[in-house]
Parts: structure tokens; sequence; C-alpha cells
């Protein structure tokens, strides 16, 4: 039933529980110990190695661009059936809207709010407002009018990268933003920026074509590792939503060590899950996109727990899927 090694192992186990017994007969059950002092050794310090190297002293965007370099062809982004990105057009659309949203005033420590829903254009905003060099603060499109406004007052966002349909989650009275803006939207679908402080005369089609007309190489990074990359707030302990500063070192540094640990790399499609008010929302963009994955979004109503999610999975042959315990729970 037992090989000599599991028998040996089981004896050393008691015998390390009868002595520990007998210099304190008083002790709990629960406190006493069944290891060996060299299982101790090897389980605390050998198997528990998780120290590494850091990265280099670059940002999540710089780390990207070299991952673009290194696999241009490849497909970074997958967005329902039609549309997919090749790393060099994702890097591309970040690099028009970066230098776009330079112009309007990004850069360092700059907070530029993000309400979109999934999409090609929520990637391609996240990346652009990092090469700009500002840091983004994740708006959910079905978050009350009452939390969007807390949230626009207390990071006094002056930019909002949005879309068409969401526009009135975002300029309504109940948030007090973008009072001059009116209704000048952008062609359904596209992402567009909106300038909370000053009003332009641009029509749909000249803003857009703002957009696209403007160079598409890298930027020149104006940025440190230790600048602000994004604030995401947590629910509170008070109910009040607290604002938590992330650094652009924390971002190029959690991608990498989570694709070292999932073993992301290129071939591998990760499935774009979480929401992006949420950190793992990081995890999971980050991941891919500097080591050469293919990331893959999909609507809301797709990724519900259940039968859907489980075809989704299936149909996309997903290889790595972070998913909370309540969703594998159904």
């Amino acid at each position: 039933m037992f090989n000599e090694t599991t028998i040996a192992r089981l004896l050393s186990h008691w015998q390390v529980l009868l002595e520990a017994i007998v210099r304190d007969p008083e002790q709990p059950i629960e406190t006493l110990p069944l290891l060996t002092e060299a299982e101790r050794e090897h389980l605390l310090l050998q198997s528990n190695a998780t120290m590494s190297h850091a990265g280099p002293e670059l940002c999540a965007h710089q780390l990207f661009e070299q991952q673009v370099a290194r696999t241009p062809d490849a497909v970074a982004v997958a967005c329902g059936e039609d549309e997919v990105l090749t790393y060099r057009e994702l890097n591309r659309r970040a690099n028009q809207l970066a230098h776009y949203l330079q112009q309007l005033g990004v850069g360092p420590e700059v907070l530029v709010g993000i309400c979109l829903e999934r999409s090609s254009e929520l990637i391609v905003g996240v990346l652009a407002v990092l090469k700009a060099g500002g840091a983004y603060v994740p708006l959910h499109p079905t978050y009350p009018g009452e939390r969007l406004a807390y949230l626009l007052q207390e990071t006094h966002v002056g930019i909002v990268l949005t879309q068409q349909q969401l526009c009135e989650q975002i300029f309504n009275p109940s948030t007090g933003f973008g009072k001059d803006i009116g209704t000048r939207y952008l062609p359904e679908g596209e992402v567009y920026t909106s300038n909370h402080n000053k009003s332009s005369g641009n029509t749909l089609e000249q803003l857009w074509q703002t957009v696209t007309a403007q160079a598409d190489q890298n930027l020149i990074s104006t940025i440190s590792p230790d600048n602000l990359a994004y604030i995401i707030y947590t629910s509170g302990s008070t109910g009040v939503p607290k604002g938590v500063q992330v650094t652009q070192r924390g971002l190029g540094n959690l991608g990498l060590a989570q694709a070292e640990k999932f073993v992301i790399g290129p071939g591998s499609r990760v499935l774009q899950f979480a929401s992006l008010s949420f950190d793992a929302s990081v995890s999971e963009i980050l991941m891919t996109l500097l080591t050469g994955g293919s990331l893959y979004l999909a609507e809301a109503a797709r990724i519900q727990p259940g039968k859907d999610l489980l075809k989704l999975l299936q149909e996309q042959a997903i290889t790595c899927v972070t998913l909370p315990p309540s969703v594998l729970a159904v």
C-alpha cells in the first residue's frame, strides 16, 4: 500500500510529533509539529524561493514596444469574430492617439479617464495614455452616476476616452463633467477624447481625422518608472471609494512576473476577463502584450459564468484565463 520512502517519512513525522508532546504535554494538538527540520527548511527556503531579478528600468509601454519589434505581425488583440489587430497595428493606433493626447496636455502625472466597453479601443486607450506619459483612471460604463461623479471630482480628470454609446454616462448633470462638450460624438464604436476645460469647434469627422493624422511612430518617453501609471479605486472599508496609485515600475514588473508564472509568450491565447476597474485586468493585458501572446476580448454577455463562457474558451482555444472562484463554481 505504501512504498518504503513513504513509510520512512510517516515514521519520522510520528517521531517528531511524539517528541513535541513529551517536551510540552499542555500544548494544543493543532500546534504540534510534524515536519522534520530538514523538511521545514526545504519548504520555507528552497521551495518558496520566489525572489526574482528586477526587470529593466523601462516603463510598460516601452517593454510593449520592444515586443512589437520582435513580433510585429503576430496577433496582439482579437475582439469578436471580425476584428484582429497585429502588434504593429495596435502600436500604430496607440501612437496616434498618444500624440493627440500630448497635444491636449497629457504628460507625467496627468490623469485621463477611460470609460470604454470591451473592445480593441479599450486596449488602444490604455496604451495611448501610458505612451503619452499620463496615468489612466478606469471608469466602468455601468457605474451609477453618483460613483462616476465622485471619481471624476476626486481625480480632477480633465479628459475622458469613451465611445458614443457611453456619452450619456459621462456627460450628464449628475457627474458635472463636460458641461461645454455638447453632443460632438465620433462615429459609432470609435474612441474619441473630450476636454473638460475647453470646447473646440471640431466636427465629429474632423476630430477623428485629427487623431488618425498624427504620427504613428513611437513617442520619445519623458517619464520614469517612478511616475504614476494609473489610479484604481477600491470600495473602501467605509463604503467610500479609495484610490490606489500604481507606478510605471509596478506595471512592468507585474506584467513580466505574471508572464513568467503563467508561462505566457508567443502562441499563448489569453482571455481578457476582468473589468478595467480591477487590478486583474492589468495582469491580463500586460502579461500578454509584453511577451508576444494574443489577447482575446468578448462582449460582456459572452463571459458571464456558465455555458457561454465555456463555449467561448473552447471556440477561441484560450490557453490562459484567470477567473474568480465564484465563476468557477458555476
